[in-house]
């Protein structure tokens, strides 16, 4: 019950008593198997048994990864290990492609030290096989987080090549304001001036924010004559409240 009831990849190492174990990352005293809670695996030396078929593939696997790396680190020929990493990869992706195992396609995907730009399927597809396995998140979690900021860049690498079309766009946009605003200015210079003096007092006051018995006894004018003003100002103006006539005066 101390183990995670998801699936994982475990390593078990073995060595002689006196010798001391060791973690170097190519000494190979070591099983790497697929495991959960609900498991049973029978380990031997170096060796073990498991009824899972993606703990199969995974120590065909391995076994396929040693061979690769011991050619690899065989030669100082560049070309030569140029060719196996190439070849290995083309194994790696078939494999990939053609089952579902998802830790033991994460194995393949991690081991090749593929590149997303020239496989981006087959991470899509591993991650995807993550995401619907039962499967412990941290391995989703983690190769998305890669896909994602692999996917952001080509967005964003896009995105780049419209940007001055985006610039162009925003300046005619900005352009449009701007005759919108000059003609609207010019609309409202307009109908200021088509104002009587007694309706432009009457105007300004309003600004000041005083009420119709206010501008009546400024003006010594009755209330009845500051209403029909204020009426003319409304239908000169195109507005319909005091409010509407400040947001003009303002605009």
């Amino acid at each position: 019950n101390e183990l995670s009831e998801k699936d994982g990849f475990y390593r078990v190492r073995f060595t002689k008593k006196e010798v001391g174990v060791s973690i170097q990352w190519r000494v190979r005293n070591y099983v790497n198997f697929i495991f959960n809670n609900q498991d049973t695996i029978l380990l031997d030396n170096v060796s073990f048994t498991s009824g899972r078929p993606e703990n199969q593939k995974l120590e065909k696997y391995t076994d396929r990864y040693d061979t690769y790396w011991a050619k690899h680190c065989g030669t100082d020929n560049t070309r030569q290990q140029e060719m196996l990493t190439t070849k290995y990869q083309e194994y790696c992706l078939a494999e990939i492609e053609g089952n579902d195992g998802a830790l033991a396609n994460t194995f393949l995907l991690a081991s090749s030290q593929m590149d997303i730009t020239a496989f981006p399927d087959a991470f899509d597809k591993v991650v995807n096989e993550l995401k619907k396995s039962s499967v412990r998140p941290t391995y989703h979690s983690t190769l998305n987080e890669v896909v994602q900021l692999y996917s952001y860049r080509s967005l964003e690498e896009r995105l780049n090549g419209w940007k001055y079309l985006a610039i162009a766009a925003i300046l005619l946009n900005m352009i449009g304001v701007a005759l919108y605003l000059k003609k609207r200015k010019a609309k409202s210079s307009s109908s200021l001036s088509a104002l009587t003096k007694k309706e432009t007092e009457v105007l300004t006051l309003i600004k000041a924010q005083k009420t119709n018995k206010e501008i009546a006894a400024e003006l010594f004018v009755s209330e009845a004559t500051i209403k029909t003003h204020i009426n003319n100002v409304y239908r000169k103006l195109q507005v319909n409240s005091r409010q509407e006539a400040l947001r003009y005066l303002n605009s």
